[in-house]
């Protein structure tokens, strides 16, 4: 046996190119070791089909280094106790605990957040129009006007076109937002049609080189697809039925929603652990058709495939240690409009990136949610309130402080298995019932709510 090492010893020492590989593959895994679970997630690794040292040169390649694991500690103790406020409340961007917007289809409800006091139309003696929302198209220019008010003050049916012009295209649509008690005509986005940011408490840590100003302003649109237009939705209870037609795109955690819920039966999905607003297209994903094995395939095949109905997007965490929040923004902005040019005809979910556990937040100042809700911030303006929402699941899996709570997960990023079942009930409760689902047999109670003048 001795004799077989001095073997060995001698013949690398005859090849020092690959000793010196040899020891640096060694010395590169070693670093990567306590990354596992955290900045290198492995709920999906085959460490046979993708080694180690594969993974960590992948997450390089993601601008993701090594040393960031030893920024914070990915031990959870699974002994916090969670609040109910926190369970069920939102919270201020500064860490004050607010409660939660309910979010509700009636239209009395609506109504009273407008102010009771609100008109269902607004009309003038003289025959100016009144409530001019104009639908806007993608390269901004407005497009019909709801609620032009006649001499004696009633309601014209006019989205575009008269009904004295004989445009029952036009007449049916009114029609059908005035059997919506979820639709909404406003001359501002009223504040239940999105979800709030889901705030955190800020320990102190973060990184500034990855945050930007608080005074930075983000989408400022008039026109365009990003433009609010005066026509919004408010979010509905619905079944699993809803997400037939949906696409689910995310990362290592949007891999464990397809994973350990019963989505993966009814549900499209495009995950990819490492997924992130800078490899968004280059970065092969799993693709999963309902009840099936994933196919590989890239984004632009997914989105060219078929026509989803509904898209959902869920990224973040792998972007942290990358650039400014509003580089992220601006990123994020790219794959929306992209995603809106290969599906214009879907309804758009910016889901809120979930926050990090305690033990995280309060000990790194990378994996912080201090971070994390100012990135939501800035790409919750992207919401337009009519095609385009902005929902946050933390809500619903936050302590009082606004972080994961500790007995949902097991490394402070992911969740338990058990635990992804909250999230989907939760996407159960924000869905969006358009004019076209309601001329197609939707909620016939209630009326088109107007609240023009009380938005001022």
């Amino acid at each position: 046996m001795k004799n077989r090492f001095r073997k060995l010893f001698r013949g690398m020492r005859r090849t020092p190119l690959v000793l010196l590989l040899v020891i640096s593959e060694a010395l590169f895994v070693a670093l990567m070791i306590p990354g596992i679970g955290g900045i290198y997630d492995v709920s999906d690794w085959n460490p046979v089909e993708e080694p180690l040292l594969l993974t960590g040169m992948e997450r390089i390649h993601d601008g993701v280094w090594p040393w960031q694991a030893y920024a914070k500690e990915t031990e959870q103790d699974g002994n916090g106790e969670a609040g109910e406020e926190g369970r069920n409340g939102a919270f201020g961007s500064d860490g004050s605990s607010e409660t939660a917007v309910q979010q509700s289809g009636a239209a009395g409800d609506s109504l009273d957040a407008a102010g009771s006091g609100a008109a269902e139309a607004s009309t003038a003696e003289d025959g100016d129009a009144a409530g001019a929302a104009g639908a806007a198209t993608e390269d901004g220019d407005a497009a019909g006007a709801a609620g032009a008010a006649t001499e004696d003050g009633d309601a014209a049916d006019a989205t575009g076109a008269t009904a004295e012009d004989g445009d029952a295209a036009a007449a049916a649509l009114q029609k059908a937002k005035e059997s919506n008690p979820t639709y909404i005509h406003a001359d501002h986005m009223p504040a239940e049609v999105n979800d709030k940011v889901v705030g955190a408490k800020d320990y102190g840590l973060a990184d500034k080189n990855y945050l930007s100003p608080d005074d930075t302003v983000y989408n400022t649109d008039t026109e365009g697809i990003f433009a609010q237009n005066g026509d919004y939705y408010l979010f509905t209870d619905v079944d699993d039925s809803y997400l037939a037609d949906a696409l689910i795109i995310g990362d290592s955690r949007t891999e464990g929603l397809h994973g350990f819920t019963s989505m993966q039966k009814s549900t499209y999905f495009a995950s990819k652990e490492g997924l992130s607003v800078y490899n968004f297209w280059d970065k092969g994903v799993n693709y999963y058709e309902p009840g099936e094995d994933a196919a590989k395939k890239s984004m632009d095949e997914v989105l060219a495939g078929r026509s989803f109905g509904k898209i959902y997007i869920s990224l973040g965490i792998n972007e942290l240690g990358i650039g400014t929040t509003k580089k992220y923004y601006e990123s994020y902005r790219e794959i929306l409009a992209k995603i809106r040019k290969a599906q214009p005809d879907a309804l758009i979910f910016i889901e809120g990136m979930m926050h990090v556990s305690e033990k995280l937040s309060s000990t790194s100042n990378v994996f912080s949610n201090t971070i994390v809700v100012q990135r939501n911030g800035a790409v919750a303006t992207l919401a337009n309130g009519h095609d385009i929402f902005y929902i946050d699941m933390n809500s619903v899996l936050c302590d009082a402080d606004g972080n994961l709570q500790a007995d949902m997960t097991g490394d402070g990023i992911h969740l338990y298995a058990s635990e992804y079942e909250k999230w989907h009930a939760f996407l159960l409760t924000r869905g969006i019932q358009t004019t076209a689902e309601a001329a197609d047999g939707g909620a016939a109670d209630g009326g088109t709510i107007d609240v023009s003048a009380a938005q001022g």
